[in-house]
């Protein structure tokens, strides 16, 4: 943060000086200063004896010529309110806080309330120290506010982060566990005497059982038991309207 002689600077009234007579504005108390076309200064006694005579004048500068119209702006004013924007931009950068620093409205208002008071007692060179001192305080507290700032922001992308790993960790592991309970069967479509393989959920424990009997009966068959459970299998297969009772096809299997 700037130090109190870096404000009592800024606070010392602003000082222009006449392109003619070189005397300043200090030594010429409630004495305005011009600006001519030319951008050079002139204070209103000069300015007086260079038109008493003459309606044009001429910059003892550049040796522009002009006239009282061409005099546009009263150049400590001017230099007054760059002064005064100068120790705006100042306070800004190292005290000015946001409205989100703040816990409510009026505490804001009230805030920027004490900042144009601030800038006005720079501006008049009256009570500097106080406005010092509250200046060091806004400026700690920005630094505070800023560092809990980043912190919280820190830790919100953290547990962002954290919440998607934690739901493609869930979507992995549901991912595995279906696969782990997906195993394979081989089953006998009956007609076709040959083997089939499918992948049956775990869950269909009664079906997995009944897959695994059925290869165990046809396997301890005899060769005319094999036959004959042949011709019936091709029996039943031949079966294929809906309307046909399904429980005479389960006769006919269960007769083996």
């Amino acid at each position: 943060m700037a130090s109190i002689d870096f404000y009592r600077k800024l606070s010392e009234p602003s000082k222009v000086t006449c392109n003619k007579c070189r005397r300043s504005s200090a030594s010429l108390a409630r004495t305005s200063f011009y600006f001519s076309l030319c951008s050079h200064i002139f204070c209103t006694h000069c300015l007086k004896r260079m038109f008493d005579m003459e309606t044009t004048a001429t910059c003892p500068v550049c040796s522009l010529k002009f006239g009282q119209s061409d005099l546009v702006e009263d150049a400590l004013d001017r230099a007054e309110g760059q002064r005064e924007m100068k120790i705006r931009r100042q306070l800004k950068k190292e005290a000015y806080l946001q409205r989100h620093n703040f816990p409510n409205t009026p505490g804001y208002y009230e805030f920027q309330e004490r900042f144009e008071d601030a800038v006005e007692s720079i501006m008049q060179r009256r009570d500097l120290d106080e406005t010092f001192e509250w200046l060091a305080q806004l400026s700690r507290q920005g630094a505070t506010s800023i560092s809990e700032n980043l912190a919280a922001e820190a830790l919100n992308m953290h547990d962002v982060e954290e919440e998607e790993q934690d739901r493609l960790g869930g979507g992995k592991k549901k991912e595995g566990g279906i696969e782990e309970k997906r195993e394979s069967v081989d089953l006998v479509i009956p007609g076709q005497g040959q083997f089939t393989s499918f992948e049956l959920p775990a869950c269909s424990e009664s079906l997995r059982e009944a897959a695994k009997r059925s290869e165990a009966r046809r396997r301890s068959l005899t060769k005319e038991e094999q036959m004959a459970q042949k011709k019936v299998e091709k029996l039943a297969g031949g079966f294929k309207n809906e309307w046909f009772p399904a429980f005479v096809r389960s006769v006919c299997l269960s007769s083996l």
